[in-house]
């Protein structure tokens, strides 16, 4: 009985926490924080589900390419269907904490230079990265395996600094 004791109390906590901060943030913050969770929660874990399964085989040339392109494949729609998921569980918190108000979603032309601001430098930054990949390969002699691992990592990075910056400039008030 003690032992479920503190973990009640830890989701006590969270769900304080949370009511907290969706009680003082806007609603494009809170979009963001929703794509930050979604983007930290299911990147990491799949991740580590994919590198440990490279690690754990052999392969010839053409398995490990086919390998590393259905693992990218296979992460967008993963990474859509839970944003969805989480973006619907965020809503039934935010009504159960606003008493079924409903909060307006309106984007005006400061929302569209954030978001634009966001993603330029979220393009900017996946676009640096495969290239010095392609650098990697041609100039470095890196295998192609090292190529998808490192593109691989720079979306999710480039993603992160998108979200990341999104925030940034709504706290900033651009």
């Amino acid at each position: 009985m003690q032992l479920r004791t503190p973990n009640l109390t830890l989701c006590k906590l969270y769900f304080t926490l949370c009511i907290l901060v969706f009680t003082f943030m806007s609603q494009h913050q809170k979009e963001n924080i929703i794509s930050l969770i979604s983007l930290l929660s299911v990147s990491t874990i799949y991740f580590g589900y994919i590198y440990t399964g490279y690690m754990n085989r052999s392969f010839s040339s053409g398995e490990e390419l086919k390998y590393w392109a259905g693992a990218i494949l296979a992460i967008i729609p993963i990474r859509i269907v839970l944003q969805i998921i989480l973006i619907i569980i965020f809503k039934i918190m935010e009504a159960i904490v606003n008493q079924g108000k409903v909060s307006p979603d309106i984007k005006d032309e400061r929302d569209k230079l954030i978001e634009l601001r966001g993603d330029n430098i979220s393009g900017n930054f996946f676009v640096f990265c495969f290239v010095l990949s392609l650098v990697g390969v041609y100039y470095f002699s890196f295998n192609l395996s090292m190529m998808f691992i490192f593109i691989f990592i720079a979306g999710y990075i480039s993603e992160l600094l998108g979200i990341i910056s999104k925030i940034y400039f709504y706290n900033k008030g651009f």
